[in-house]
């Protein structure tokens, strides 16, 4: 990870000899230690960027000037995606996700950038890390249905965070119409919020647990 851009520049002009692809870290001291340039900078630099494959890791706590209006993509291979994909492209929607192979036209980045608020809605399973980082962070979350060869917790799932309603079943819908369902799911996901807090103080129901097992342990 490179402090000074000049210096980044004239490394990125000797990786053009290597091979078609180029990864660059970008950190700022907070998500993770060490500090780099601005990934803005590298519409400055004076070689031909669009020549080269890029993995842009973003290392950093709140990337908002990077994050366009878009959607994070952590599972494919459901029927009717690549029109999703086409439509978010039509409309000028950023993909993201973490598999950039799997989706075509996406930009590479970490589920950290979920909570940034330019991100409508992350698409995955339910599993419970996704339905749990969805309703910390209030980014609405929409669900392929149960496939039958999956996990059985997975149909369940689907079914309680659907009545719950803070989180939404993909059966084909066009991007529009998701846009306006994820509006709804994210009311839902502040509603339901602000019942947990005001019953637990707290949203945070792992360590809420461990310290009742844990008091629960001291006593005997």
């Amino acid at each position: 990870m490179e402090k000074n851009f000049e210096k980044a520049d004239i490394k990125l002009g000797r990786t053009f000899i290597l091979g078609p692809w180029v990864q660059i870290d970008v950190a700022d001291n907070v998500f993770c230690e060490g500090r780099t340039f601005e990934l803005e900078l590298l519409t400055k630099s004076e070689w031909d960027l669009n020549s080269k494959l890029f993995d842009l890791h973003l290392l950093v706590k709140e990337p908002i000037n990077w994050i366009e209006k878009g959607i994070f993509v952590t599972i494919t291979g459901i029927p009717g995606l690549e029109r999703l994909y086409a439509e978010a492209q039509a409309l000028g929607i950023k993909l993201y996700s973490n598999d950039t192979k799997a989706v075509p036209g996406s930009i590479r980045a970490l589920p950290h950038i979920i909570p940034n608020k330019n991100i409508v809605f992350q698409f995955a399973r339910s599993g419970w890390s996704s339905v749990w980082l969805s309703m910390l962070v209030g980014t609405p979350l929409v669900m392929p249905d149960f496939d039958p060869k999956d996990d059985p917790e997975i149909y369940f799932n689907n079914l309680a965070v659907e009545k719950l309603g803070i989180g939404l079943i993909y059966h084909g819908e066009s991007l529009m119409e998701l846009f306006q369902k994820a509006k709804k799911v994210r009311e839902k996901q502040a509603q339901v919020q602000a019942g947990i807090l005001a019953k637990w103080g707290t949203l945070d129901g792992t360590a809420y647990c461990a310290k009742l097992f844990v008091d629960d342990f001291l006593k005997k």
